[in-house]
């Protein structure tokens, strides 16, 4: 049986150590998203099940080049609070240290391009605030560890070292040092933000959707798919889709429209092709970037090796 595997947390040490001197791991996506009310009667956990998805998806479609990190399924959710209860929620600055901690830990491991695949619109502005920041502060990082000769480093900084065992330590290169400016030449962390529902086509779109609007929250859109992607989550006893026109999503006394009904579950194949796409765009995206990285490691290694040497493809 073939080993499609993705999930980090799947992998034992070893195996994930052979694939990285390997050289069959070029990115990884980190899937964030939320744990929040989706009216009465989605999951609260709608956006993780389908940035998850979208993520293992993706690097499936990528084997063995791409693997999905832990997802994070906090996100952050103030708004909601007041709507229902249930909703869990962190801070802006939190939220955002915590993901650039989780990307911290794969650039030290030695991956350089990294995708924070979103399912959550509260996500958006505060890691759009901090993109370029943690852009920065990651190819410093990751430059540093080059210069001291730490390839791949398990332990990382050294105020991160105290806890280690013996075992982890033996064998680990030099620890690498805190960031700080980027130097002249050092090579950069190809470092993306990118929430599944922005590269879908607009006029697919309209011409689809009753409401002509994508994502939304809890309506046309993400009910559907729910439906469409896991149907052993039953959504409504009703089956039945809201619209914009008689969905107020802060709303807790939501007015169901028995038009747009699933029996046939046109609209739900048709958002579900939509998702189908999108996966091909992104995975099209995550395809760039690892031929961009191939072709910067090839010319950085013909550039500092005396004698030229075959590379092998």
């Amino acid at each position: 049986m073939a080993d499609d595997r993705v999930f980090i947390g799947d992998f034992t040490r070893k195996e994930f150590r052979e694939r990285m001197e390997g050289g069959l791991i070029k990115a990884a996506i980190v899937p964030v998203s939320s744990t929040e009310q989706h009216q009465e009667h989605l999951h609260m956990g709608h956006d993780h099940f389908h940035a998850n998805y979208m993520a293992e998806q993706i690097a499936k479609r990528m084997l063995p080049s791409v693997v999905v990190a832990t997802p994070i399924n906090i996100g952050v959710s103030e708004h909601h609070m007041e709507v229902g209860p249930g909703t869990l929620t962190v801070r802006p600055e939190i939220f955002c240290e915590f993901v650039f901690d989780v990307c911290d830990s794969l650039v030290r491991t030695g991956i350089t391009n990294v995708l924070i695949l979103n399912g959550h619109g509260g996500n958006v502005k505060p890691m759009m605030y901090r993109l370029d920041e943690y852009r920065e502060r990651l190819s410093n990082i990751y430059s540093h560890g080059k210069m001291a000769g730490a390839g791949v480093n398990y332990l990382g900084p050294p105020e991160r070292q105290g806890n280690s065992s013996a075992e982890d330590r033996a064998g680990s290169g030099p620890a690498m040092p805190q960031p700080g400016r980027s130097d002249s030449g050092a090579q950069s962390v190809n470092l993306r933000f990118q929430s599944y529902w922005d590269i879908y086509d607009p006029a697919f779109v309209f011409e689809h959707m009753v409401a002509g609007n994508a994502p939304g929250h809890a309506c046309e859109y993400e009910t559907s798919t729910m439906l469409h992607l896991f149907p052993e989550r039953e959504c409504t006893p009703h089956r039945t889709l809201c619209t914009a026109r008689h969905c107020n999503p802060w709303s807790m006394r939501t007015v169901w429209d028995p038009v747009v009904s699933l029996s046939s579950q046109s609209t739900c194949t048709s958002l579900y092709c939509m998702h189908l796409a999108c996966l091909s765009r992104v995975g099209a995206m995550m395809a760039a970037v690892c031929r961009c990285l191939w072709r910067t490691s090839t010319r950085a290694a013909r550039k500092h090796t005396p004698a030229p040497r075959r590379v092998r493809r």
